[in-house]
């Protein structure tokens, strides 16, 4: 428990962040093609002819991230952190020179799944963006530098939890507006984004429960009364923290869940029943729906005969036809999608009361809408490639206007957005 007199940081101008590629300008590499192996090594020269430059170890530690490195991220990171917890986010071309407004993004140590990738929207816009990593059980620092406005960017309750309840006794007292309320981060866990919307009109949601190892090794045993009330096999089981499909299995019975704990050394795993979302088509249809000051995005739609959908896997580069469909439903989406769950959308947003957060969510049979999960850290982006999707470069233009039109009003701003910050070129 940090101690009770804890205060907000007062405003040091005179402090200057490291500057950094960040995250966005890395996967802009590879997703251009870089070879990812060449940049490391021309990153750790830079690091050896110019030791004193902080920015170098933070950019490793984001690359051995984005190679799926994980030891040597994890390496690399707690380096970087030690020397320097404070960034300004550049992207390819640095920061803006002249910027239209000052940003800082409060973010927790760790990997950075659990934070918001908010440079994917922001670099190459005028808006300067810094990220400054707070530390479990930490002191906040004394000072932090000049900015308009403060974005709470950490999600991942299950694990950030003391930290976000640390923020939320001050934000009320932060000198600058802040940004999604990190009291309201606090119930994004699986199972809290269940409770939170269990019953709200035009919304279905499976139950999520969290569980210790040795109760689901009890379920798999087939012990009497040892499943929760509401779950049934088959269910879908996933290890506490986990992302993208990683470890995340249907499970048919306890004989298949005794073989899935026997791979798996997690101690702690979330457990929900299956449901078959599949479409009129056969297909699993799958949206990412992203909400700024209220405002539904849709952001992606990924279609897949498998039930577990992502981006990639559902090989929406290699059909024609899935992005003829997506380029529909984005063109449609207001008159459409977005009507359709209209209610759903509102008591979503009054539920869980963000300013951005963002929903991956499917559609039943009967017409209501399957939240798979809610959370502020989902990744957007306008990196796809142009000739195979030109349709999202509108779309993402779009939201990302929206996103940057949203942070100027909180901060009390409303110039017009000039063409060259619509979005990340």
């Amino acid at each position: 428990m940090p101690p009770q007199e804890e205060r907000a940081p007062r405003i040091d101008p005179a402090l200057r962040p490291a500057e950094a590629i960040g995250m966005y300008g890395l996967f802009k590499l590879a997703m251009g093609g870089a070879d990812l192996a060449k940049a490391l090594e021309t990153l750790q020269a830079m690091g050896r002819r110019a030791p004193d430059d902080l920015a170098i170890p933070y950019d490793l530690f984001l690359l051995y991230f984005t190679m799926e490195r994980t030891a040597e991220m994890e390496e690399a990171g707690r380096r970087a952190l030690a020397a320097q917890r404070l960034y300004r986010i550049g992207g390819p071309g640095g920061p803006p020179a002249a910027p239209s407004l000052r940003v800082l993004a409060l973010v927790a140590e760790g990997s950075p799944t659990y934070n918001v990738p908010i440079d994917f929207i922001l670099s190459g816009t005028d808006v300067q963006l810094d990220f400054l990593y707070l530390g479990q059980g930490e002191p906040l620092p004394e000072a932090v530098p000049e900015h308009d406005l403060l974005f709470i960017a950490m999600s991942e309750p299950d694990l950030n939890l003391a930290l976000l309840q640390r923020l939320a006794r001050l934000a009320p007292a932060w000198p600058r507006p802040v940004v999604n309320d990190p009291a309201r981060i606090v119930p994004l866990s699986r199972d809290g984004v269940y409770a939170l919307l269990n019953g709200a009109e035009g919304i279905a949601i499976p139950p999520s429960v969290r569980l210790p190892r040795a109760a689901v090794e009890k379920i798999a045993a087939g012990e009497p009364g040892s499943l929760p009330a509401g779950l049934s096999f088959p269910l879908i089981v996933r290890p506490l923290g986990s992302h993208a499909g990683k470890q995340l299995e249907k499970i048919a019975d306890p004989a298949e869940l005794r073989a899935y704990l026997s791979a798996t050394e997690a101690i702690d795993f979330y457990l929900a029943p299956f449901i078959d979302y599949r479409s009129a088509d056969g297909r699993f249809w799958k949206y990412r729906v992203m909400f700024i000051g209220g405002e539904p995005f849709l952001c992606h739609l990924a279609i897949s005969d498998h039930w577990m959908i992502h981006y990639v896997n559902a090989d929406m580069a290699g059909s024609a036809a899935k992005r003829a469909e997506e380029a529909r439903a984005m063109q449609e989406f207001d008159r459409a999608f977005a009507l359709r769950h209209a209610a759903a959308f509102r008591e979503l947003n009054r539920r869980i009361g963000l300013d951005y957060f963002g929903i991956d969510c499917a559609e039943t049979p009967d017409g209501r809408l399957l939240i798979f999960e809610a959370d502020t850290a989902m990744v957007i982006h306008a990196l796809d490639s142009v000739e195979l999707y030109p349709y999202k470069q509108e779309q993402m233009a779009k939201t990302f206007a929206a996103f940057r039109q949203f942070l100027l009003r909180r901060a009390g701003e409303s110039p017009g957005l000039p063409a060259s910050g619509a979005c990340p070129s």
